[in-house]
């Protein structure tokens, strides 16, 4: 069976989160940075990934490269970026 979606994203406890491929099952790319587990990942638009971790940091990822992460955001920095503080 053929999915519309080939790909999707889940967090994990060991501060990573994964790309997978629906249709094989297999996990694509692993996407590393965060020291504590992630909580929280979506797929954004422009094809980003989004990640947040117990560790305090938000991190954008390019969903083509899935390497290095684009942006990433620590603590205080991120309230500061978003003009909650």
């Amino acid at each position: 069976m053929e999915l519309p979606c080939r790909r999707f994203v889940t967090a994990s406890q060991d501060g990573t989160a994964k790309v997978w491929d629906a249709n094989t099952r297999r996990c694509l790319f692993t996407l590393s940075g965060h020291t504590r587990p992630v909580t929280c990942v979506k797929w954004g638009g422009d094809g980003f990934i989004h990640t947040s971790s117990r560790d305090g940091s938000i991190m954008v990822w390019d969903a083509k490269v899935c390497v290095i992460p684009w942006l990433s955001l620590l603590g205080q920095s991120v309230l500061e970026n978003f003009g909650m503080i």
